[in-house]
């Protein structure tokens, strides 16, 4: 129930341990320690058949390209630039399902065709803006030149006219000019749409680097070369291919199977949710950090398979199920996931209770001590932000503290445990069994496949357990409804109401907490029951292998071209969140109609501006053209252009331009490209990682290139065999390595290709300006990653850092906002006659776009602490605001649910006893979320007597309407009422997680308009 004061009763530590020590789990030392038990990284644990086989594919892949660059043929027929296949495929491993590879080589071969065709028209209108006598006097010149230089060195004339050409013979400002406005426009644009749409990074990064050779180099060619970006698209499209083809050879993967993978993997970790729950039914001790971790290991997997859920349609499988066999299983794992978070949210809210109480009880103490006699006058030394509020929370907790309900509240508990016990046992079985239903099926492609009785016995093993989960169902709802009743016997006279006392109203917190315990487990009883009869439907319907067909082909455009991500970016993720595409198993038109009514209210519930502005039209444009150009994809863009124009400008200067070309000053373009990103917050990390990344590739190609080579020009057979290890280490931190390490892994791995690359170029191929060999090509090569580094930060510093801390706390005051539009949804439908709402079927969506914001800014925040920046919040308080804003989402949105579900009575009761549409409480609780988000946006201090503790306004409107409530054995024997206690407790969460909030903001950005009140202290 949150942090609500409902969860304030203690358990007795002593029992905790001793139940922890009885539980098989690790136990203190001697000494008091606890046993460590030592494993790998993440990133190292992937030693399993499955993993392997991916690792394989890969490094096959790489070690082909590079088998390219040792064949005569093959080098001079590609280029010096033959060692670029290898870099695209170190950008886009063939490590997932072929489709998925597929959309992601188009994009990138996407940039590289798009770059290629807006250069020659750049070339075109280049070369056109000098007079064509000139361009045939320059031209006659340059062959004189040759010539000339030819007999004196005793080259070819060619070979002369070629060093004549990159040393800016050629040259020409106003053919500069065009190249160079027309190519940043291009690269503009690039960067602003990789902004607005991430998945078009491999569009902008390889499109710019390909527009980058025609700003380099194309002002100097004395005439039209069509064949310019061939240098880099040819070995581009060798390595997409080369991927492709060892995606189809090496350990193909269907869309299906690698779909049903991620569900074996996803179900066997909500049974961490069941045996949670077991160690908080026995009082065994759960940190909040384990908790997380269980969530977020769920989570992931989720993320992981909604991006090939996707691709479903068009995937060509064999075997007994067929994509939309199983994209049917999406809908009951993803509703059995969501009671699974649920549960952990309960176990967590009562977590942070304890240790929100145990801080109170241990500061309340020092905030109440009075002043001494000669300090009233004085001003005091130093002010607790957020003591009013925390003062308060303590007081209301003290008040409900009750030694004889909590001895009862024991006893309830104990009772639930045992009542509960077979229905958890049943739900791991069934778990264990649809794990094992689903492998079997998934196993069974080509060869190996289980004889016909195998799935006969797990047809039949199904049957069973769906009827004992049934039985148990409803056997456990029985018994623990009297089970708790017979706890609180005490509290009921002999006709069944509750006996009411004098002094105070009865709460009931403990029959809350327990309907909702026992509600939670019977919700993840329901999905385990819907998720069996799923499989147990395909398992009697389908007894047939077969070849399956893509059905719908328009997916793979529509998900590389729309905005929306298949799955959400990373970090928070909350039970809310889903794909929209998936809501309801409803017609799409008739949700679409049930939807226009409360999206119309939502509408209306965040208000209109000024119809009318009072700025002129013209006004009105020039800001909009200024807020377009200079927000936050207008200055990354512009970023990169400043960027590219100061690495890239000697290689349009004459007397540069040939030292440029000879030290391939290109790459140190690239590299400050690459560098710029779009906060300072991932700049400076981005910096550090890359600098290792090009340290250690450089390190392993210099190992692989003396092994194979030795002192001579390059052994093809020796290079061969010692490149092989080195790419094995480098596809192995590619693919394993978090996300965060995902460019520096790639610069590494470039910067390993291009020292094999160029030192073996170095004298099997004709090519000017070639940068040496072995540790002459690395130190050169890393001079130009570390100008890059340089052209980057200047760039990025200046005129002034995009901060990231900016942009979230920005974006979570944008969420504040929308909470408030979500409250006021919630209080229009709350009790709402009629034959349904609408707002059931569309409560998880409307609250998706919330999960998302709040998930879209988990990459920052982890980046946070490398960022400089003079604004009040930091990592840690944002993460916290973050949080909050997460309980108050969850809350609302399971009060949004309920709207629909729950029954009118039991509604009204909630809103007229608790002031749920109480015209105060909804002030004050607008006016507390409203005044954090202004201050989220500016960071100005709040004022010290805000409309808070909600939590002690509650129970001072609940004491001050002298009610006596209605509450009897009956009541609580009503299926209703479960969901009734869950409506309550979100209700206590909501206002209890925004006094959280309060207090959170208040210890950031400070207090202003102090009120001293001495004898209230």
């Amino acid at each position: 129930m949150g942090n609500s004061p409902s969860a304030t009763t203690q358990h007795p530590n002593m029992h905790a341990r001793n139940q922890s020590l009885g539980s098989g789990e690790s136990s203190p030392g001697p000494r008091g320690t606890r046993s460590r038990n030592w494993k790998l990284p993440a990133w190292l644990d992937h030693f399993n058949k499955h993993d392997l086989k991916i690792v394989f594919r890969c490094w096959v892949a790489v070690w082909v390209s590079f088998l390219l660059i040792f064949i005569q043929p093959a080098l001079v027929d590609i280029g010096q630039a033959t060692f670029f296949a290898a870099i695209v495929l170190f950008a886009v491993p063939p490590a997932g399902i072929l489709l998925i590879y597929l959309l992601a080589a188009c994009s990138l071969l996407l940039g590289m065709c798009l770059a290629w065709a807006w250069g020659l028209l750049t070339m075109k209108a280049g070369l056109a803006a000098r007079p064509g006598s000139e361009t045939a006097r320059m031209v006659r010149s340059l062959g004189e030149q040759a010539a000339a230089n030819a007999r004196k060195s005793g080259r070819p004339v060619a070979w002369e006219a070629q060093i004549l050409v990159h040393d800016g013979f050629m040259l020409d400002a106003s053919i500069t000019a065009v190249f160079w406005v027309m190519g940043c426009a291009f690269i503009y644009v690039l960067a602003r749409l990789r902004t607005k749409n991430q998945k078009l990074a491999l569009t902008q990064l390889f499109g710019t680097i390909v527009m980058d050779l025609f700003l380099l180099y194309g002002p100097g060619l004395p005439s039209y070369n069509a064949s310019l970006a061939t240098t880099l698209v040819k070995p581009g499209a060798i390595g997409v291919a080369l991927g492709t083809a060892c995606c189809l050879l090496f350990f193909p993967q269907s869309t299906s199977y690698t779909v049903l993978d991620s569900m074996c993997k996803l179900i066997s970790t909500m049974e961490t949710s069941l045996n949670t729950t077991r160690r908080f039914l026995n009082h065994q001790d759960t940190s909040p950090a384990e908790l997380l971790a269980i969530r977020g290991n769920i989570l992931g997997i989720y993320k992981g398979a909604q991006q090939a859920i996707g691709f479903l349609p068009l995937d060509i499988s064999r075997g007994r199920w067929g994509a939309e066999d199983v994209k049917a299983l999406h809908a009951p794992i993803r509703e059995m996931m969501m009671a699974s978070l649920a549960m952990l949210d309960v176990h967590m809210s009562w977590v942070r209770s304890m240790e929100k109480a145990k801080k109170l009880s241990m500061g309340v103490g020092e905030a109440e001590a009075p002043p001494a006699e000669d300090a009233r006058t004085e001003k005091p030394e130093r002010h607790v932000q957020g003591r009013r509020e925390m003062m308060e929370a303590a007081r209301v907790m003290d008040a409900l503290q009750n030694a004889e309900e909590a001895v009862m509240h024991e006893e309830a508990m104990s009772s639930l445990r045992q009542t509960t016990a077979e229905l958890l046992a049943v739900c791991s079985q069934s778990i264990k069994l649809s794990v094992t239903c689903i492998h079997t099926v998934n196993s069974s492609r080509w060869i190996r496949n289980p004889p016909q009785h195998r799935f006969d016995q797990l047809t039949s093993e199904l049957q069973s357990t769906v009827t004992a989960l049934r039985a148990c169902r409803e056997t456990c709802v029985a018994d623990t409804t009297e089970g708790v009743l017979e706890a609180y016997a005490a509290m009921f006279n002999r006709d069944g109401n509750l006996i009411l006392a004098e002094d105070h109203p009865p709460l009931m917190r403990g029959i809350m907490l327990c309907m909702v315990i026992e509600e939670r487990i019977l919700v993840m009883a329901d999905g385990v029951d819907k998720l069996l009869s799923s499989i147990l439907r395909l398992m009697r319907s389908r007894n047939e292998y077969r070849i399956w067909v893509p059905c719908r082909l328009q997916y793979a455009l529509s998900w590389l071209f729309t905005n929306r991500l298949s799955v959400p970016s990373s970090g928070t993720f909350s039970d809310s969140e889903n794909n929209p595409d998936d809501i309801d198993t409803k017609d799409p038109v008739s949700l679409e109609e049930d939807s226009k009514e409360a999206y119309h209210r939502l509408r209306v519930s965040r208000g209109y501006t000024q119809a009318r502005p009072r700025r002129s039209w013209f006004s009105m444009a020039v800001l909009g053209t200024v807020g377009w150009l200079f927000d936050t994809a207008g200055m990354f863009a512009i970023r990169m252009v400043v960027v590219t124009i100061a690495t890239g400008i000697p290689a349009v200067i004459p007397h540069s331009a040939g030292f440029f070309y000879r030290e391939k000053g290109i790459w140190a373009v690239i590299t400050a490209q690459m560098c710029v990103v779009i906060y300072l917050a991932d700049f400076t990390f981005s910096i550090l990682t890359r600098l290792l990344g090009t340290l250690i590739g450089g390190v392993l190609a210099m190992l692989a290139w003396y092994i194979g080579s030795g002192s001579g020009p390059g052994n093809p057979y020796g290079l061969a065999a010692s490149v092989a290890p080195m790419i094995l280490i480098l596809v192995w931190l590619r693919i394993y390595l978090p996300p965060a390490y995902l460019t520096a892994s790639i610069l590494g791995a470039a910067t390993s290709c291009l020292v094999i690359g160029y030192s073996y170029d170095d004298a099997h191929i004709a090519q000017y300006g070639l940068p040496g060999r072995g540790y002459e090509a690395f130190w050169k090569r890393l001079v130009l990653v570390l100008i890059g580094f340089a052209a980057a930060t200047v760039a990025q510093i200046f005129p002034r850092p995009p901060s990231a801390t900016r942009h979230i706390s920005k974006t979570l005051s944008n969420t504040a906002n929308t909470l408030c539009d979500h409250y006021a949804l919630l209080l229009s439908h709350w009790g709402r006659r009629g034959s349904h709402s609408p707002l059931g079927a569309v409560a998880e969506e409307i609250s998706i776009g919330v999960s998302e914001s709040l998930a879209s800014v988990d990459g920052m925040l982890a980046l946070l602490r490398y960022e400089i920046s003079g604004s009040p919040f930091d990592q840690a308080s944002l993460r916290q605001i973050q949080g909050h804003l997460s309980g108050i989402n969850h809350a609302l949105r399971r009060l949004l649910d309920l709207s629909a579900s729950l029954p009118h009575h039991l509604q009204d009761r909630l809103a007229h006893q608790f002031g749920l549409l109480d015209d105060k409480m909804i002030g004050d609780a607008m006016a507390v979320l409203n005044i954090v988000a202004q201050a989220l946006l500016t960071g100005s201090p709040l004022p010290e007597r805000l409309p808070t503790s909600l939590v002690r306004r509650f129970f001072d409107n609940l004491q001050e309407q002298h009610a006596r409530p209605i509450f009897s054995k009956a009541l609580v024997r009503d299926d209703g009422y479960r969901r009734y206690c869950v409506a309550m407790a979100a209700y206590l969460k909501f206002l209890s997680v925004t006094d959280d909030l309060v207090v959170t903001m208040k210890q950031t950005v400070g207090e202003r308009h102090i009120v001293h009140q001495w004898e209230d202290v």
